[in-house]
């Protein structure tokens, strides 16, 4: 058997060794996603580099830092509509409520030549203005829980 990880939740999920190709399901959160191949268990561990305003730097496995950023994203009060670590694209959303006209999340990865990642965090209201800073708060907020998971 081999523990890989879920690109929704974060989560580790066994999975036969020759299970390349083949769908898998998430026993946590329920995604369905393909086993690339060969199925291999993730070497080293997610590790924050650098905290910047509109993300991070972090080092260590992509599939691991994708579905801890998908998790911390829940962990802030996001629904997330979207983890695609192919293209590096998370979606996620929240709906009108008295703190806020309803936002969404757009987070998008990009390796740097040095090997590490680069994590975008980007925060609009469904109307599309920044209200009081309450975005940038909430990109604060997804970092926050980012750094907490994978430390």
């Amino acid at each position: 058997m081999t523990e890989v990880i879920c690109p929704g939740c974060g989560g580790r999920v066994q999975t036969a060794d020759t299970s390349a190709g083949q769908s898998q399901t998430c026993p946590a959160c329920g995604q369905v996603f393909v086993l690339q191949g060969p199925v291999q268990p993730p070497q080293g561990r997610v590790t924050v580099r650098q905290v910047l305003s509109d993300g991070l730097i972090a080092d260590g496995p992509y599939d691991q830092l994708v579905g801890a950023t998908a998790n911390a994203v829940s962990m802030s009060g996001f629904t997330v509509s979207l983890v695609d670590p192919a293209s590096g694209v998370i979606r996620a959303a929240r709906g009108l409520n008295w703190l806020t006209w309803g936002e969404n999340i757009a987070i998008t990865f990009r390796g740097m030549p040095d090997g590490a990642t680069r994590v975008f965090i980007q925060s609009t209201l469904v109307f599309g203005f920044d209200l009081w800073g309450r975005n940038s708060s909430n990109v604060q907020k997804i970092i926050a829980a980012l750094v907490s998971l994978v430390r």
